[in-house]
């Protein structure tokens, strides 16, 4: 195969791409990746996939993907905008449910798999994480990363920053008063 950019070339397995070709770059591109093929005109703005997956994209208002039995990919007013949805691995247990983002940000955020949930409002300040697998622990952020407090099965975090920092993480404890002029551990 043979290249000039940005005229006309086609090179393979280069960039991520296992081919990649443009004609008089960015007004043509095609890329192929794991049997998709994405042709863009003009590049990165209109979008056309087929093959192992299939969308299409008017970037950065609206993008889909879906890649059947792996996932599917929604954008909007990219990046504020997106619902992704990964169907669990293959040697993952009968029934697990997959996992599930959606956030418009910076307003509202919230993720979902097998053993979790993490739900934030006005991302990344204010929010909570619920999880079971592998260790049980319950976050609930106030002012994240100022004031939260976590509980669960190996550790626990009491944070009031910068006046005042308590964990105890897989026995380690920790305090912090005036952070950083004090600490005991």
């Amino acid at each position: 195969y043979r290249a000039l950019f940005p005229v006309y070339g086609t090179v393979k397995n280069k960039l991520g791409f296992e081919r990649l070709s443009w004609t008089l770059f960015p007004f043509y591109v095609e890329n192929e990746k794991r049997g998709a093929v994405t042709t863009s005109t003009p590049w990165p703005f209109i979008r056309l996939t087929r093959g192992a997956a299939h969308g299409w994209g008017f970037w950065p208002f609206y993008n889909y993907i879906d890649r059947p039995g792996v996932s599917r990919d929604t954008y909007y007013l990219w990046p504020l905008g997106y619902d992704r949805v990964k169907q669990p691995a293959d040697d993952a247990p009968a029934g697990t449910p997959p996992r599930h983002d959606f956030g418009f940000l910076p307003f509202y955020a919230k993720s979902t798999g097998p053993g979790y949930v993490d739900e934030n409002f006005l991302w990344p300040f204010f929010g909570y994480t619920d999880r079971t697998v592998p260790n049980r622990y319950h976050e609930t952020r106030y002012f994240w990363p100022f004031a939260l407090r976590g509980r669960g099965d190996d550790r626990v975090v009491d944070r009031w920053a910068p006046f005042y920092t308590h964990s105890v993480v897989k026995g380690y404890d920790k305090t912090w008063y005036a952070w950083p002029l004090l600490r005991e551990a």
